[in-house]
C-alpha cells in the first residue's frame, strides 16, 4: 500500500500554538519542572495524582500493563 504524499505531510508538524495568558494563568502547572518529575519516575508521580483523588477503595496498582 502506497503512503499518501498529502496525508504524510499534514501527519507531520513542528508549529506550537501558545494557549491564552488567561488559560495558561490557570493551569495545574506553571512550573515546567514537573515534566522532569514526571519523567524522573512516572508511577510514582501518577501515584501522588492519584492519591489526592476520593476513591471507594484505594488503589493498588498505579498502571496496568496487561493486554487488554
Amino acid at each position: 500500500m502506497a503512503e499518501d504524499p498529502e496525508l504524510s505531510v499534514l501527519m507531520k508538524t513542528d508549529r506550537m500554538f501558545e494557549p491564552p495568558a488567561e488559560y495558561a494563568a490557570a493551569a495545574e502547572f506553571n512550573d515546567a519542572s514537573v515534566y522532569e518529575e514526571a519523567d524522573a519516575d512516572y508511577e510514582d508521580w501518577w501515584a501522588g495524582w492519584a492519591r489526592k483523588l476520593d476513591w471507594i477503595e484505594p488503589f493498588t496498582e498505579v498502571l496496568d500493563w496487561s493486554d487488554p
